[in-house]
């Protein structure tokens, strides 16, 4: 056979100039699958999977990211592949931390288990370290994050387990914002008089407050703090402890201190506690509030209503179209503003009734009621002059504990949102970060792990073999001519 003349034929040369196209067009498909993804690895192009987004931060948390100047490491105790395919909510967790370091150079992960690394039970020995926790740490400062932080529980009103809702951004930013600020607030949690309020201590801690827990009674009490939180005491303060809240308010005449108090709705007589209250113009009363607007009403129970932030220096920056400011098994407050200087934080609607508790319900008519906006939040405040600048303590009361009820801090809700800009405001943090958690029964891109599966085979198997087949046809096609 003369090769020459096999050469030259006209259906080989198709054919060549066929194969040879093929041959191009694949090598760009994959030069362009391997630039896509150099991209999507230093890139953040996640997809958004919920209102919130699942995988992408929250620009709060971007902005706060990029603008970090020291070095922070991420040290996850796990091998990274165990790590981000145990389940869902690792793979959630993987995401959010890999997303970081394509925000700042400075912010790297690491992952490092504990079996093969035990040195880091004694470089961390402040913490007690277990499989699965990070570590964030800057040169100075860390902060140990527990797995069981990175998701909370959701309890409907009868105590029942409901749901879960993700706060894995929330905790982590909130870390970072504990390891590089040279400055954090100090919030004590008074542990006398079976007093807590996690989900609001748990908010705290995610905006970049350091809380303890202390007594008024043993001697432990801290008088540096800046806040002190009293919530739901299920019994009366001793004079002893009413003397100590005067004094860390007082501040050795320099004020500068905030204390906050949440009220209790069982109704216990606080004899010294209603005292110290009227000194500062606040009085709760002994009633039960309902809303007779069913409008107004959430979770369908005339207990729990929505209310209505008041606009003044404590609530400012508070952007009232979040979602709805409620407040559940409220009492209201009559506050003096003729002889103290008493500021309304919040107000319900002017539908509410209100039932003093002294009265039995089968008694009481709703009907007769009077309906009025009653006021459920307040602050009063004591100023000085400090040579030129004037100083101020403040005590925030709100009728009611339940509003950090944990269905209420869920991202439909305003009442963390709230919460935090007061206290923001109050320790002059006000463009600190509020980062709100996300609920995983939000409404998601109905994109399940088969049809991923199936969006990828098409891409990566069914589109090339196309090409392949399509080109293999019109090669053989050509040389037949």
């Amino acid at each position: 056979m003369d090769m020459k003349k096999c050469f030259n034929k006209r259906s080989f040369k198709h054919g060549s100039m066929a194969t040879g196209m093929l041959i191009a067009f694949i090598a760009v498909v994959v030069l362009i699958n391997m630039v896509a993804s150099m991209l999507v690895a230093r890139f953040p192009l996640k997809m958004y999977l919920a209102d919130e987004g699942m995988f992408v931060l929250t620009q709060e948390s971007i902005d706060f990211v990029a603008g970090i100047d020291e070095e922070v490491m991420f040290i996850v105790l796990a091998e990274e592949n165990d790590y981000k395919n145990k389940d869902e909510d690792y793979r959630h967790f993987y995401e959010i931390l890999t997303t970081y370091q394509q925000y700042n150079s400075n912010i790297s992960v690491e992952f490092k288990s504990l079996d093969k690394n035990p040195n880091l039970a004694q470089i961390f020995s402040d913490y007690e370290l277990a499989r699965n926790d990070i570590i964030v740490s800057t040169e100075k400062k860390a902060r140990r994050i527990s797995e069981g932080e990175l998701l909370s529980p959701v309890f409907d009103d009868f105590g029942n387990f409901s749901r879960w809702q993700l706060v894995a951004e929330k905790v982590m930013t909130g870390a970072l914002l504990f390891v590089t600020d040279k400055n954090p607030t100090t919030v004590v949690s008074i542990a006398d008089h079976g007093c807590d309020l996690l989900a609001l201590e748990n908010l705290l801690i995610a905006n970049n407050y350091f809380i303890k827990h202390q007594s008024l009674v043993v001697g432990d009490f801290d008088s540096d703090a800046d806040i002190v939180i009293i919530s739901a005491p299920t019994s009366d303060f001793t004079e002893a402890e009413i003397k100590r809240l005067n004094e860390f308010l007082n501040n050795n005449g320099k004020y500068g201190k905030q204390l906050f108090y949440f009220a209790d709705s069982t109704y216990v007589n606080y004899p010294n506690l209603n005292v110290f209250l009227a000194e500062w113009g606040i009085a709760i009363n002994d009633d039960q509030l309902l809303e007779s607007d069913f409008s107004n009403v959430v979770f369908q129970d005339d207990r729990v209503f929505q209310t209505i932030a008041q606009d003044n220096d404590f609530t400012g920056g508070f952007d009232h179209g979040l979602g709805r400011l409620v407040f559940p098994d409220a009492r209201s407050l009559t506050i003096n503003e003729n002889q103290f200087d008493v500021t309304p934080l919040v107000k319900t609607y002017p539908t509410v009734i209100s039932r003093p508790v002294t009265t039995e319900e089968e008694e009481w008519d709703p009907n007769q009621a009077e309906q009025s906006a009653f006021v459920v939040g307040a602050a009063a405040t004591r100023t000085i002059l400090l040579e030129t600048t004037y100083d101020t303590s403040n005590l925030i009361v709100f009728g009611t504990r339940e509003i950090m009820n944990d269905s209420l801090t869920l991202s439909y809700f305003s009442n963390s949102e709230f919460l935090i800009t007061i206290f923001n405001n109050l320790v002059g943090k006000s463009d600190n970060l509020t980062i709100i958690p996300v609920d995983l029964s939000d409404n998601f891109l109905d994109i399940t792990k088969s049809a991923a599966n199936f969006v990828v085979t098409i891409f990566l198997f069914i589109v090339p073999v196309s090409v392949i087949i399509t080109g293999t046809v019109v090669f053989i096609r050509r040389r037949r001519k």
